[in-house]
């Protein structure tokens, strides 16, 4: 499965709304052992979030968190040009597009998010919170 660096931010940062279902869920991968995903631009992110919010200790975390499961870090390089090639044909956020393009590269079948605008593209299923549910099935209907 590919973690969604804003499902990630919402597993780690306590005050996050929807911390604790996704905290949960996260320790739920990890105990069924599931093959986890990341894109390489989540650890830009996440010393991004982790500096703004004045929390170094997530950096610690996430560190911890791959110490002790099977997370995947996919480096940017290999999904930049397909990305690029997403935002023009779809007009999806880059964000977006990065992420798409690498649960392709990566062959997942799933990706793990808290953004509706995944649902725009076909080939993977999303685990979504029940905050971007309705969203997301409108989308794909």
């Amino acid at each position: 499965m590919l973690l969604d660096p804003p499902f990630l931010f919402r597993a780690l940062v306590a005050s996050e709304p929807g911390h604790e279902n996704a905290a949960a869920f996260l320790a739920h991968l990890d105990l069924q052992q599931t093959a986890m995903i990341v894109s390489s631009l989540f650890e830009v992110e996440l010393l991004e979030v982790a500096e703004g919010l004045a929390r170094p200790e997530l950096v610690d975390a996430w560190l911890e968190h791959l110490r002790s499961s099977s997370v995947h870090t996919v480096p940017l390089d290999g999904v930049l040009p397909g990305a690029t090639d997403l935002v023009a044909e779809l007009g999806a956020p880059a964000s977006v597009a990065v992420q798409v393009v690498t649960a392709w590269a990566s062959d997942v079948p799933a990706i793990v998010t808290t953004r509706a605008a995944f649902a725009c593209v076909d080939g993977f299923s999303l685990c979504v919170s029940n905050d971007t549910l309705d969203a997301a099935r409108a989308l794909r209907s």
